[in-house]
């Protein structure tokens, strides 16, 4: 492969890369440790119910493998859809990378793919049969919001960075979305829909 193609954001991004898997190992291996420090401190003190904490850090540890190869299964599967690319296919989205703008600091609508950076994910539009917005609540109050695109192989789960400005403009983004897929042309023999399904859901 190319070192320039190498080099490229989106190549990166979907082929598996051991520096993302030790950044998360990394994160949660933090995240365990702010449960277990404090833990202990505060039980060696007597407290004996601060053993919740580091029962919570050993749950994390656990779960770190698993998360691990949820993470490498997912950068092989999404390496594996593109192993056909060329490297000036590559240098194409590059290209067409540097020239567009992020939505809500998270979607990329490229001419053919969307590129989801963040969580190493590139979409054909013809792939993304409906999407559902997720809002997320606690007591009562917006607090986030997730993206579900559903494909024929698997759904794509995406947490939007700028929620707020999505939740405004989501309509926006759909019809950005659907008018992307309404350009592409379609294999011979595929019959295109006539819109995206595009269900809205509450989550509290």
């Amino acid at each position: 492969m190319d070192d320039l193609v190498k080099k490229c954001r989106i190549y990166r991004s979907i082929m598996p890369n051991r520096k993302n898997l030790w950044i998360l190992a990394i994160i949660w291996s933090a995240i365990s440790l702010a449960f277990f420090i404090p833990g202990i401190l505060i039980v060696m003190s007597g407290d004996i119910r601060a053993v919740i904490f580091i029962m919570m850090a050993v749950l994390f540890m656990i779960m770190l493998p698993f998360i691990l190869y949820r993470e490498k299964q997912k950068q092989k599967a999404m390496a594996w859809r593109y192993a056909h690319f060329t490297d000036d296919d590559f240098l194409n989205l590059e290209n067409q990378l540097y020239h567009t703008e992020a939505l809500y600091n998270t979607f990329y609508l490229l001419d053919n793919y969307l590129f989801v950076p963040s969580e190493g994910l590139l979409l054909s539009y013809l792939e993304i049969q409906s999407i559902q917005t997720i809002e997320h609540k606690q007591n009562l109050i917006t607090n986030g919001a997730t993206v579900v695109f559903r494909c024929p192989d698997d759904s794509y789960s995406v947490m939007v960075a700028d929620w707020q400005s999505y939740l405004i403009q989501k309509h926006r983004f759909e019809r950005m979305l659907f008018d992307k897929r309404d350009e592409r042309p379609l294999p011979s023999g595929h019959k295109k829909e006539h819109s995206i399904d595009i269900p809205y859901i509450h989550l509290g």
